[in-house]
């Protein structure tokens, strides 16, 4: 599988590992730079709710020091929030009705584990999926981290040296 491509400013900050031309590197960072996106249309959309919105803007101002999001991300994050706020409200639901429930729809008496369970669990997983997306997750910042390293420190520690 081939390598996925990187900025030419990381492939730099690794070690240029291909040997590029200073010509070469100059006319990329050009073109890169063009490509640049805005971002400052990284406003909470009208139809999230007050937790989503309230969210969107806590995830907006807690990465604008490292640049990770763009407009382009506007929609995905609009998503995410979106998501987090039917999790948060499955929650309350789950806490206000209590973890198990009287099997009042059935023929069988009983308790039984409330139904939102189910409903909860994808919704962090949808969560967990847009978080490795945007790079909000603790293990997605880490590789963003690790590919930013230059070559000789990831590898420092390996074999000690020897």
């Amino acid at each position: 599988m081939a390598k996925a491509a990187q900025p030419i400013s990381l492939s730099v900050l690794t070690g240029n590992a291909a040997k590029r031309s200073k010509a070469e590197i100059e006319r990329r960072m050009k073109a890169e730079q063009a490509l640049q996106v805005e971002k400052d249309k990284l406003k909470a959309p009208a139809w999230l709710g007050k937790v989503g919105k309230k969210e969107f803007k806590f995830i907006v101002d807690e990465t604008e020091s490292i640049e990770l999001l763009t407009n382009l991300d506007l929609h995905v994050l609009a998503v995410y929030c979106n998501v987090y706020e039917q999790y948060v409200e499955c929650s309350k639901r789950i806490i206000e009705d209590g973890i198990m429930m009287d099997n009042t729809a059935s023929t069988e008496a009983g308790l039984i584990s409330h139904p939102l369970f189910v409903k909860q669990n994808q919704l962090v997983q949808q969560m967990r999926q847009m978080q490795t997306d945007l790079g909000l997750s603790p293990s997605a910042r880490a590789r963003l981290a690790l590919s930013a390293l230059p070559k000789e420190e990831k590898q420092e520690g390996r074999f000690d040296n020897i």
